[in-house]
C-alpha cells in the first residue's frame, strides 16, 4: 500500500474545540452584521461544524449571543466597576480621579464598541432577546453608577452641587458613547482624524470643565 493510499483517521474535536469555534465565529458575525444580520447558517460554515452541532451546544440563536456577545459585555463591565470600586478617592484630587476614571471608560466602550453595537441591534418587539436586553441593559446601569461615584461626587461620597444623578450621569455617559460609538459620523473619510489619546483628553476636559471655565 502506497502513502497515498494509506487513510488518515480524522480527528474528533472535542466539546470544548467546537464550542470555541462556534464562539469565535459567533462573536465575529455578530460584531459585524449585528442579531438579526447573522444567520446560525452563517455561523456554522465559518466554524466548520453543523448547524445541528450549534444548536446542540447553545440551543438557540439567542443562547448563542447570550454565550457570547451578552456574557462579554457583562464580564468586563463587572471587572471594570470591581477594579474602579477598589481604587480610593483621595480628598483634593476628586478631578485627577475623575480624569483618571473617565479615560479607563474611554478605553472600555472603545474595547467594547462591536459587543455594543451588537446589543443595540436588538429588536425590542422579539420576545426570545428580551431577557438579553434587559441584562444588557442592567449591566450598563452599573457603569452609570461608577459614573455618579467616580465623577460627580467628591472623596466623602457627596454629589457636586447642582448634579441631578438621573439626568447628569446619562449626559456624560451619552458623550463617551457618542465618540467612541460613532467616531467614523464624527470623523468621515476625507477629515483629519485626531488621536484617540489626543480626543479622550479634550471629552475628558470638556465633562470636568465645560468651555469656559477650563484650566488655563
Amino acid at each position: 500500500m502506497t502513502e497515498a493510499e494509506v487513510v488518515k483517521p480524522r480527528l474528533r474535536r472535542t466539546s470544548e474545540e467546537i464550542r470555541g469555534l462556534l464562539h469565535a465565529a459567533a462573536s465575529t458575525y455578530f460584531a459585524q452584521n449585528g442579531y438579526a444580520g447573522t444567520s446560525t447558517r452563517a455561523i456554522a460554515t465559518q466554524a466548520g461544524v453543523s448547524e445541528t452541532l450549534l444548536f446542540r451546544h447553545f440551543g438557540t440563536k439567542s443562547g448563542l449571543f447570550e454565550a457570547t456577545t451578552l456574557d462579554r459585555f457583562q464580564g468586563a463591565v463587572d471587572e471594570f466597576v470591581a477594579r474602579w470600586d477598589r481604587r480610593p478617592m483621595v480628598a483634593g484630587k476628586e478631578d485627577a480621579h475623575a480624569a483618571a476614571y473617565l479615560s479607563a471608560l474611554l478605553k472600555l466602550v472603545r474595547a467594547q464598541r462591536g459587543v455594543m453595537f451588537a446589543l443595540l441591534t436588538l429588536d425590542r418587539d422579539e420576545p426570545e432577546v428580551e431577557a438579553i436586553q434587559v441584562a444588557a441593559m442592567l449591566a450598563f446601569e452599573k457603569l452609570l453608577g461608577g459614573v455618579v461615584r467616580h465623577v460627580l461626587s467628591d472623596a466623602d461620597g457627596t454629589l457636586y452641587p447642582g448634579v441631578e444623578p438621573e439626568v447628569t450621569g446619562p449626559a456624560v455617559a451619552a458623550l463617551v458613547c457618542a465618540v467612541t460609538l460613532l467616531d467614523e459620523w464624527l470623523f468621515p473619510p476625507g477629515t483629519t482624524r485626531p488621536a484617540a489619546g489626543v480626543l479622550d483628553e479634550e471629552v475628558i476636559s470638556y465633562l470636568l470643565y465645560g468651555v469656559s471655565s477650563r484650566p488655563r
